[in-house]
C-alpha cells in the first residue's frame, strides 16, 4: 500500500502552512486555511477522497477555509467527513448562518483527556497526551503544546466550560447544518433532547440559498449562542469576551498502519505446500497441515510484521510555546519513542529556526521540514502569474504584474534540515523517501528588457498619484475560487487630497473601501501592493459585506486582524480605539452576528476595534476620514435572504460640505465628488437603480451569459446584457461588470451578445456622455480616466482569452 504526505501550502500571505496525507483510499487534510482550494485547484490536486480534516489550533489562520471546503466537497459527492480537534464544535457551530448541506454526515471528534492519562497524571504530573483515534489508515495521537502561562501549572483543564445544555445544541446546530436527509425543520417541535430557550427567531440557513424563499417561510434554528439585540450588539463590540478556557495547541504524532510481513513462496513449496488456498490461509495467520502431515506455521514462510511509519506535526505560532514544548512536550514524545521512531517532523513556525534547533537534535533519524515565513518562499500561482504577464503586456496601468519571490529560499540551519516548499512530497510507504523535485520549482517570469521589480514599483507610484478614484477587483469570480479568478472581493481607492491647491505629489494612498472580503481577501491584497499593502490597508475605512453567501466574506476576519495589527492595536491587552479611528463595517444582522459569536467563543481578532452597523433597506452611514465626508446608503436587492447592494457617496473636506448634506441630491462632478454604486449579488434591482443613479463607477455583478439566462433568474443573478442594462438605466459613468461565473475562466464570451462593440463603441467615443464599460479581471486596477484605454484592447483581450459557450 503506498502512502505519502505532501505539503500543500507554506505560509501563504494570508494563513499558515497545511499538510495532505495521501493513502489508496483516502485523503487527510491537516490544517484548513485561507486559499487551500484555489492551490489544490490550480495544482490539480483532487480532493474527492478527502474524509478526514485535523485541526492543529482551531484560529482563524488555520481553520479559515474550512467552510468553503465543506460546500465544495459535499458539492462534489462526498457525503462523509469526519473533523478533528479541540473546540471544532465551537468553531464550526459559529458559521451556522451560511454553511448548510443535506445527505452528508459531517462527524465532530472532539479531542478529550484519556482515562490512562487522568490517572497517571495525579502520581506523575499532569499528562499532555489526549484520546486520539484510529481508522483503517492510520492512528492519530494529539499532544498538548502548552502556553508559557501554564507550563508549569497543575493539570489545566481545557474543555470550553460550557454546560450539558449548551453542548446539545451545538451538536444540534451541526446536525442541522448537515443534515444526512433533506427535512422540515418544525420550530415548535423539538427534540426531546434539546432544552427550550427563549430566544428571537432566526431564518433557516437551509431557505438561503433557494431563490423562491421569502421571509414569510423562514423558520428558526435553535441557536446555543446570545442573541444580540441591536443595542445589545453595540455594547459588545467594545467589550472583551472570551472563553474561560480557550482550546489548546496541539501537536499530532500520525502512525501508519502495520505492515504485514511478506511470504515467502519458496520455503512454503519446500514444505510440501501448493500455491492457492494453502498460501491464502498461512498468509491470514493460520497454520497449515501439508500433504505431508507438517504442520505449517505463517512464522515459516511469512516475516514478521513491522510498524508502520511514524511522523510529527509541529505548530509553534509564538515564542509563549518555546518552554512548553522544551520542557514538557519533549517528555512526552520520549514516553512514546518519538526521538527514535518518528521519520519526519513538520514544523510550522512563527519563530526563528534557532529556537527548536536543542528539540531538533534530540531525533536520532527524522528529516525537518522547516517551514517558517523568513525562509519558506510563499507559493506562486504560476499559470495566473504567467497570464498577468500577458495582460501586462497589453497595458500596463490597467494590468500591474503581482508581487511575487523569485529567489530561492536559504537554507536550513538545522541539522538534517529541508526549508519547506509547497508540493514538497515525502513518500511514506513503502519506502520512506524525501522528493524535493516535486516542489514548485521557484517562479521564472517571461524575458523582459525591464525588470519586473522596476515595472511594480512605477506602476504602485502611478497609482498614488492618481487624482481620481481606482477600483482593484481583487477577486472576480463566483462560488469557489479557481486559477484565474478568486471569489468575490473589489477594493476602492481614493486620491489622497493635496493640502494645497498647487500641492500635486501624493507620496502615500488616501482611503481605502473595500466591498465583499472573499475568502484569501488579505492575500490578494498582498500580492496586488508588495511591500506598499500596509498603507492601503491602514488607511482602510469601510468594509461592506453584501450578504451570507460563504464566498463574499470568508476572507473578512483576516482582513480585519491585519487590520488591527497595522494600526497598532494589542489586541490582547484590552486597549481600544476612539470611534473616529475605527473601521466601520456594514453588514447583514446575521454576519454581525457570526462576527460577534466567533470573537467571543473561538479567539479574539479585533472586533472590539470596530464599528460595526447593521444594514436596513434604504439605511444611512456616515463614515470617518481625514479627507473625505462619506456616506453609504444600504439598498435591499433581490437576491437570498438579507441581501444588499451600496451606493456610496464621497467629497472632499477641501469643499467645505456636511456629512449631513450628502443626503439630499446634488451635483457628482466625478472629480472632487464621487458616487460609488455596488451592487453584491442580484437581480436587476429598481430600488438600486434609482438611489444609484448618475453613479460615477457602477461595480455590477454578471454572473451569466444570455444564453444561461433561465439559470440567471432562477439563482437570482444578472447576466451580462442585463448588467448593461441597469447601468444604461442608472446614468452611470462607468461600469465595472465582475462576479463571473467560473466557466468563464478568462474573458467572457462577450462578442456574441453585441457587447464587444459596445464597449469599443462607447469607451472610445469623446466626451462621457455615453457610460463606459470594463470586464474585470482579478487584480485589474482602473480609474475612471483608464475606461478609455480599456475599449482600444477589448477586442485583443477577447481574441486571445474567450471561449465560444454552449448551452
Amino acid at each position: 500500500m503506498k502512502s505519502y504526505i505532501q505539503l500543500i501550502s507554506t505560509h501563504l500571505p494570508e494563513t499558515f502552512p497545511s499538510l495532505l496525507l495521501h493513502f489508496d483510499k483516502a485523503r487527510y487534510l491537516i490544517n484548513c486555511p485561507e486559499g487551500t482550494q484555489r492551490l489544490c485547484s490550480t495544482q490539480s490536486i483532487k480532493l474527492s477522497k478527502l474524509n478526514t480534516l485535523l485541526f492543529t489550533h482551531l484560529t482563524w489562520r488555520n481553520f479559515g477555509g474550512l467552510p468553503g471546503m465543506l460546500l465544495t466537497l459535499t458539492d462534489s459527492g462526498v457525503t462523509s467527513v469526519k473533523l478533528a480537534g479541540c473546540g471544532v464544535e465551537d468553531a464550526l457551530s459559529n458559521c451556522q448562518n451560511f454553511v448548510y448541506r443535506e445527505n452528508v454526515d459531517v462527524a465532530v471528534v472532539e479531542f478529550s483527556e484519556s482515562e490512562e492519562s487522568t490517572s497517571s497524571s495525579s502520581e506523575n504530573g499532569s499528562s499532555l497526551v489526549l484520546d486520539g483515534f484510529k481508522d483503517e489508515n492510520i492512528t492519530v495521537i494529539p499532544i498538548i503544546v502548552p502556553h508559557g502561562e501554564h507550563t508549569t501549572s497543575k493539570k489545566r483543564k481545557f474543555e470550553n466550560s460550557i454546560s450539558n445544555e449548551q453542548s446539545i445544541l451545538k451538536k444540534a446546530i451541526l446536525s442541522r447544518m448537515f443534515p444526512n436527509k433533506p427535512a422540515k425543520i418544525n420550530a415548535e417541535k423539538a427534540s426531546h433532547t434539546e432544552p427550550t430557550l427563549d430566544v428571537p427567531q432566526t431564518p433557516n440557513i437551509s431557505n438561503m440559498y433557494i431563490a423562491e424563499s421569502s421571509i414569510s417561510n423562514l423558520v428558526q434554528i435553535k441557536k446555543d449562542v446570545i442573541q444580540y439585540s441591536p443595542s445589545a450588539a453595540v455594547s459588545m463590540a467594545g467589550t472583551r469576551v472570551k472563553s474561560a478556557n480557550p482550546p489548546p495547541l496541539l501537536s499530532y504524532i500520525i502512525r501508519g498502519p502495520t505492515i504485514p510481513g511478506k511470504f515467502k513462496p519458496e520455503i512454503a513449496k519446500s514444505m510440501g505446500l501448493k500455491p492457492g488456498p494453502h498460501f491464502k490461509t498461512l498468509i491470514s495467520g493460520t497454520p497449515v497441515l501439508s500433504p505431508t502431515g507438517i504442520l505449517v506455521q505463517p512464522s515459516d514462510c511469512v516475516d514478521p510484521p513491522r510498524e508502520g511509519f511514524m511522523i510529527l506535526v509541529v505548530d509553534i505560532p509564538s515564542k509563549d510555546y518555546i518552554r512548553g514544548l522544551k520542557e514538557r512536550v519533549t517528555k512526552e514524545w520520549a514516553k512514546l519513542q518519538v526521538f527514535e521512531k518518528c521519520l519526519v517532523v513538520f514544523w510550522n513556525l512563527r519563530v526563528d529556526e534557532e529556537e527548536i534547533k536543542s528539540v531538533c537534535d534530540m531525533f536520532q533519524i527524522a528529516k525537518h521540514v522547516i517551514n517558517v515565513p523568513s525562509k519558506s518562499a510563499p507559493p506562486i500561482f504560476h499559470s495566473y502569474t504567467d497570464f498577468k504577464h500577458e495582460l501586462n503586456s497589453i497595458n500596463s496601468s490597467i494590468f500591474p504584474i503581482p508581487y511575487y519571490n523569485s529567489l530561492s529560499p536559504p537554507s536550513s540551519t538545522i541539522k538534517n534540515g529541508i526549508v519547506g516548499a509547497s508540493l514538497l512530497t515525502v513518500d511514506l510507504e513503502p519506502k520512506f523517501d524525501v522528493k524535493l523535485e516535486t516542489s514548485i520549482p521557484q517562479y521564472k517570469p517571461p524575458t523582459s528588457n525591464v525588470s519586473v521589480a522596476a515595472v511594480q514599483a512605477d506602476t504602485k507610484q502611478k497609482l498614488w498619484d492618481r487624482d481620481d478614484i481606482s477600483l482593484i477587483t481583487l477577486g472576480t469570480g463566483s462560488a469557489i475560487p479557481s486559477t484565474y479568478r478568486n471569489v468575490s472581493s473589489t477594493m476602492v481607492l481614493f486620491p489622497s487630497v493635496p493640502s494645497t491647491e498647487d500641492s500635486t505629489s501624493r507620496k502615500a494612498p488616501g482611503m481605502s473601501m473595500l466591498f465583499d472580503s472573499g475568502e484569501s481577501t488579505l492575500g490578494q491584497i498582498k500580492r496586488h501592493f508588495g511591500d506598499q499593502y500596509q498603507s492601503v490597508l491602514k488607511n482602510l475605512k469601510l468594509l461592506f459585506i453584501s450578504h451570507l453567501h460563504a464566498d463574499h466574506h470568508l476572507g473578512c476576519i483576516s482582513v480585519i486582524r491585519e487590520w488591527n495589527e497595522l494600526n497598532r492595536v494589542n489586541i490582547g491587552n484590552g486597549s481600544e480605539m476612539g470611534n473616529e479611528d475605527k473601521l466601520v463595517i456594514i453588514c447583514p444582522s446575521n454576519f454581525y452576528s457570526f462576527l460577534l459569536d466567533y470573537q467571543s467563543q473561538v479567539e479574539k481578532f479585533g472586533l472590539e476595534n470596530c464599528d460595526v452597523r447593521v444594514s436596513k433597506h434604504e439605511e444611512c452611514f456616515d463614515v470617518n476620514s481625514s479627507e473625505w465626508m462619506v456616506q453609504l446608503r444600504s439598498v435591499a436587492v433581490d437576491h437570498c435572504f438579507d441581501s444588499y447592494g451600496a451606493v456610496v457617496v464621497a467629497r472632499a473636506k477641501a469643499l467645505g460640505i456636511d456629512n449631513g448634506d450628502l443626503k439630499s441630491d446634488f451635483e457628482i462632478d466625478h472629480t472632487r465628488t464621487f458616487k460609488i454604486v455596488y451592487s453584491g449579488d442580484c437581480r436587476p434591482t429598481p430600488a438600486l437603480i434609482s438611489h444609484g443613479r448618475n453613479a460615477t463607477i457602477l461595480i455590477h455583478e454578471a454572473t451569466l451569459s444570455d444564453l444561461k439566462k433561465a439559470e440567471a433568474k432562477m439563482k437570482k443573478h444578472t447576466t451580462m446584457t442585463e448588467c448593461v442594462q441597469v447601468g444604461e438605466e442608472m446614468l452611470a459613468k462607468n461600469l465595472v461588470m465582475t462576479h463571473f461565473s467560473q466557466r468563464y475562466s478568462k474573458f467572457p464570451d462577450l462578442d456574441s451578445y453585441g457587447l464587444l462593440d459596445l464597449i469599443e463603441e462607447r469607451n472610445n467615443q469623446a466626451g462621457d456622455e455615453k457610460m463606459k464599460i470594463a470586464v474585470a479581471f482579478d487584480m485589474m486596477q482602473i480609474g475612471i480616466k483608464d475606461f478609455k484605454s480599456f475599449g482600444k484592447i477589448a477586442r485583443k483581450l477577447s481574441d486571445l482569452y474567450s471561449e465560444p459557450e454552449f448551452d
